[in-house]
């Protein structure tokens, strides 16, 4: 310690070497085989630099596990070291010898720059995690002098010694601690090896077999054309993950960022808006982490892969990258080469793109309704199922009932002529919907009965998604439901005169339904509606809607289950509870015109219409709560007991009249005998 002249005291600050490697294990170093990691890249940037001198044969790296003596030695054949620097760079804490060589060839030769991993000058440390003792032999490529033996054990001061003539390189020898063993088992360090090398362009040998790493991934080999090249990425994303590709999308990019990788759509589909897509990131080719889920867009749910770029920078654990402008600049470059694979499959394999939209629209439209930048750019691309037959499966004979095209927005609108005038005096394309996906099939009857054009947005996001792109395009669409109690698309309203014939029906049956089912608020009313095959429809009502509406937000994944159960209750939701709906019966039907006529009163007939109701409920397919399944049962059992009954009492007459034709044969023929002999 100094006195200076106004009386200040100057002193150096004290390390506590074992403490701080200490504190190096406990959070920059947790597994235990990180140092297999930060051995291997100072080997192969010194294999890099040798090579940017001119003065290096084929890289070569060797691991020598000795099992009886406890240790590990990594062997390279690159530049070595000075003795000037291992005392600048090795023996010193945080000054890195590759980020010195970084600077100098980024200006002769920026491909080497860019390979070079090291960056923070403390790699050497990992080593103390699990050694006791290090030993360092070296000889430099450039000096030609004789080689240098660096020990240290862990503390604050190292050893160092010169050995006889040698050949340019570097062994590091790692004197185990005995609880750390396990890493001389030979699988242990090849799992290792792969995890963190697998790309590193060099061999690397353990006890002299292998090479233990692959050393190239599709992205770092060339192709003949773009579809050799597609096919070589698909084989090795299935040979890697565990879920199955939907569409491959290779990686190269040099703006804004040098990428490389690949990514894929994973056919992993849950409906979790909490998920994220999740990438493997390596830079240069060294592996950094595994799943980061936050180098792809937010919205980038459903896409998986693995990426790699010299721009990224790691953080000093290594396990993760630096958050800055340039994750940012790349994180909105892949965005992009996203959906400009989804733009570009859907108009090249229409098929393919059909089937990822089925598999991902929770993910693909729920997501374009959350970040507007996803949704401008995919809202003309996404498809939406129309009660339109596919042309080739009604050319191959394919019930037309089971047949459902998928079309973009820009394209249903192409198919559909009818317009409306609104209220502004313009006429717009009218774009009609199904809310319920359930009920579609019996929608798309009646819609197809009236020459309308419809489109399925039953499922979830996507009603919600049709009106976001409505409000983009007021001047030329109107959104018009079909499936709607109050809706006049597909109902047509009775006249005071012919509501009369109903009156009693509707009265009769709205009593039967509300003895039958308390819980459940269903209003009867009878319209006409084609095709007058279909003697009922059952609707939701505009509350319903608005409930339903209520019950999926509710049910959102970012809503705790009490929050969830909060808002149902102030609403009066009940989770089983039916919504209100609409029976609507057709005026044009037969069978509802007959039962008009009955005697609404027999208990034959009040059954009859209970299977009505129960018909049109299962036809719409709304939910079946605990209510609605015990009615169907009574009433189905109770239906099939008056069927019998009804079989029996016919049986009985036919015998009756079987008896009675039979007593008058013989009475005739008794009689035509006595006349004959009189």
């Amino acid at each position: 310690m100094k006195k200076t002249s106004q009386g200040k005291k100057r002193a150096r600050i004290q390390v506590d070497f074992p403490g701080l490697i200490r504190l190096l294990a406990e959070n920059l170093y947790p597994n235990e085989d990180a140092f297999v990691r930060e051995l291997l890249q100072n080997a192969h940037d010194s294999i890099v630099k040798r090579q940017s001198l001119g003065k290096s044969p084929s890289g070569r790296i060797d691991i020598d596990v000795d099992a009886r003596s406890n240790t590990l030695t990594f062997t390279d054949n690159g530049a070595g070291m000075t003795e000037q620097e291992i005392t600048s760079y090795l023996s010193t804490i945080g000054r890195s010898g590759t980020g010195e060589l970084r600077k100098q060839l980024e200006q002769l030769d920026r491909h080497r720059a860019e390979s070079l991993i090291g960056r923070f000058g403390i790699g050497i440390l990992s080593a103390f995690v699990v050694a006791k003792k290090v030993e360092v032999r070296t000889c430099s490529v450039e000096a030609q002098e004789t080689s240098l033996l660096w020990t240290a054990d862990g503390g604050p001061k190292y050893t160092l010694e010169p050995l006889g003539k040698d050949k340019p390189g570097t062994a590091v020898t790692v004197h185990l601690k005995s609880e750390f063993r396990g890493m001389t088992v030979p699988e242990v360090l090849q799992e290792a090896v792969r995890k963190y090398a697998e790309f590193l362009p060099f061999p690397i040998f353990i006890n002299g077999k292998g090479p233990a790493n692959a050393m190239n991934a599709p992205w770092h080999r060339s192709y003949s054309n773009e579809q050799e090249r597609k096919k070589a990425h698909w084989r090795w994303v299935n040979k890697r993950f565990p879920d199955i590709p939907l569409e491959v999308i290779p990686v190269r990019m040099e703006a804004p960022h040098s990428v490389e990788g690949v990514l894929y759509i994973s056919d992993r589909n849950l409906p979790d808006i909490n998920m994220a897509g999740m990438v493997d990131i390596y830079q240069s080719r060294m592996f950094v982490c595994e799943g980061n889920r936050n180098l792809l867009p937010l919205w980038a749910k459903f896409v998986r892969g693995v990426i790699d770029s010299p721009d990224l920078q790691p953080t000093a654990a290594r396990d993760a990258v630096q958050q800055d402008a340039v994750h940012d600049q790349i994180r909105r470059a892949l965005g992009v080469l996203i959906i400009d694979t989804l733009k570009k499959l859907a108009r090249r394999n229409r098929k393919r793109f059909k089937r990822l939209m089925r598999w991902h629209h929770y993910h693909i439209k729920g997501m374009a309704l959350e970040y507007d930048d996803f949704f401008n750019a995919i809202c003309d691309t996404v498809l939406f199922e129309v009660n339109l037959p596919e042309p080739h499966d009604v050319e191959s004979g394919i019930n037309r009932k089971l047949s459902f095209q998928m079309l973009t927005m820009p394209e249903y609108l192409e198919l559909q002529p009818k317009q409306e005038l609104s209220e502004d005096g313009h006429n717009r394309k009218v774009i009609h919907y199904i809310c319920e996906s359930g009920a579609a099939p019996q929608f798309y009857r009646l819609c197809e009965a009236r020459g309308i054009l419809a489109v399925n947005a039953g499922f979830v996001f996507e009603e919600d998604f049709l009106e976001k792109w409505c409000e983009r395009h007021t001047e030329s669409v109107i959104l018009r439901r079909v499936d709607v109690a109050d809706g006049d698309v597909i109902f047509e309203k009775l006249s005071q005169g012919e509501r009369v014939q109903y009156t009693d029906l509707e009265y009769h049956l709205s009593r039967i339904l509300k003895q039958a089912l308390p819980d459940q608020m269903t209003e009867v009313r009878t319209d006409k509606f084609a095709p007058s095959d279909i003697p009922a429809v059952l609707t939701e009502t505009a509350d319903a809607e608005v409930l339903r509406r209520l019950e999926r937000v509710a049910n959102l994944k970012i809503m705790s289950q009490d929050l969830s159960e909060a808002v149902l209750e102030i609403f009066g939701i009940g989770r089983s509870r039916a919504k209100p709906t609409v029976l609507h019966l057709n005026a044009d039907n037969p069978l509802i015109q007959r039962f008009s006529k009955e005697d609404l009163g027999d208990i034959v007939i009040k059954d009859a219409l209970l299977s009505l109701y129960n018909n049109a409920f299962l036809y719409s397919r709304h939910q079946l709560t605990a209510w609605n399944a015990d009615f169907l049962y009574s009433q189905t059992l109770r239906s099939l007991d008056h069927l019998l009954a009804l079989r029996r009492e016919r049986q009985s007459l036919r015998e009756r009249i079987s008896r009675l034709t039979s007593l008058q044969t013989v009475t005739i023929e008794e009689g035509e005998t006595k006349l004959i002999q009189s």
